[in-house]
């Protein structure tokens, strides 16, 4: 064996493994204080991915879905398991159908759902027809992030 001196590098130091993490058990929940669920609905992934970041920061359970069918699925399991889901957000474009079918299947599992849709495409008319069938709010889908949050901050349901 050569020494440092030969090679002129210092010699080894020996690496300790760092100690292991001690988990919990039963694991506990991340989020305690969770008071809301809302469910994410749009078929862009990316945007999906950032407000679902943004919402838990608020501390709320966030569900995402890429279609509505999912997202209906989504909506009747969560009711069935804690009784409530505090706020749909949704576009109002989907691939294989648009927000007013998905707002009237939500409408008819739960009437007193809150919905809001992003419709950045949407006429007049068809907005008038959205507010008639029950959504909360129709906007422009080209709100920032600091606005959508402050929408769904103000629009949930009662504690």
């Amino acid at each position: 064996m050569k020494s440092h001196l030969a090679t002129g590098f210092p010699p080894r130091k020996f690496q300790t493994k760092p100690a292991r993490r001690q988990f919990e058990w039963p694991p506990q929940s991340p989020k305690k204080n969770v008071y809301a669920v809302v469910i994410l609905i749009d078929q862009n992934t990316h945007f999906l991915r950032a407000m679902k970041r943004a919402v838990q920061a608020m501390d709320m359970d966030v569900k995402i879905a890429g279609d509505a069918q999912k997202g209906l699925e989504i909506y009747k399991a969560e009711k069935e398991r804690c009784g409530k889901v505090d706020l749909v957000v949704s576009s109002f474009r989907l691939h294989e159908t648009d927000g007013l079918q998905l707002l009237r299947e939500i409408k008819k599992c739960d009437p007193d759902a809150r919905v809001i849709l992003l419709a950045g495409g949407a006429t007049a008319e068809e907005k008038k027809t959205l507010l008639e069938a029950g959504a909360l709010e129709v906007v422009n889908r080209k709100l920032s992030k600091p606005e959508l949050l402050q929408l769904i901050a103000e629009n949930m349901g009662p504690g």
